[in-house]
């Protein structure tokens, strides 16, 4: 099984909201501003500064956005360590795309940026906060023993916590690895099941609050 990956484009990027107070938060609202052209000549150059500041004073979003545009070389020369260092910074402070990200570029990595098992953590943290993408991306790192030993009962899973949150492109593996189980192992993955979903439950934002996604193709 191969993994296979798709970033969004900026414009999905852009529609993140300033959620961090003080400073920071005028800062990256007004690089946004730069970037867009919205209210103000468009400078790249400006809003990178602006995006550099508020990441720099500890602003999630802008540290997300930097991280984006270092990863697909937008508006900055890529590079993907300073992308992950970003992804990583924002990641701490909970948000669940940042975790996502950061997962994302540990898969992606090479040499040192390229780490399993500090993918395979932050794809967690964010598929426990409801990140359909990071729950596919779980199973898929489960079932091939990729940041921890092959677990067929946490893949299946998280194979079906994708696709109950609706991505159906998740069955097909789902039920690959569900002919593996035995009946024991069964019961021991709907007791996990059972579990995840109370925690997504409890922990997943409010559907509203938008986000940014490098959202997963099916196997």
């Amino acid at each position: 099984m191969k993994h296979s990956f798709l970033a969004t484009g900026l414009l999905s990027l852009l529609l993140l909201t300033a959620c961090n107070g003080g400073a920071s938060a005028a800062q990256f609202q007004q690089g946004l501003n730069y970037w867009q052209g919205k209210g103000v000549a468009k400078d790249p150059v400006k809003a990178v500064e602006l995006f550099t500041a508020a990441a720099d004073a500890g602003n999630a979003d802008a540290q997300l956005t930097l991280g984006y545009l270092y990863m697909k070389g937008e508006g900055v020369e890529m590079n993907t360590d300073k992308a992950t260092e970003l992804f990583v910074k924002a990641a701490e402070q909970g948000g669940r795309d940042a975790q996502y990200n950061a997962g994302l570029s540990y898969v992606r990595g090479s040499g040192s940026s390229l780490n399993y098992p500090e993918a395979l953590k932050w794809f967690k943290l964010a598929a426990e906060q409801g990140d359909v993408g990071a729950m596919f991306n779980v199973g898929v790192m489960l079932a091939n023993g990729e940041g921890a030993p092959a677990d067929l009962v946490g893949a299946y899973a998280w194979f079906t916590m994708a696709v109950e949150a609706g991505d159906t492109g998740a069955s097909e593996s789902q039920k690959s690895v569900e002919h593996a189980l035995t009946s024991e192992q069964m019961q021991q993955a709907e007791t996990l099941l059972a579990q995840l979903r109370e925690k997504v439950r409890r922990a997943s934002p409010p559907a509203s609050k938008p986000a940014l996604k490098m959202t997963t193709q099916p196997i």
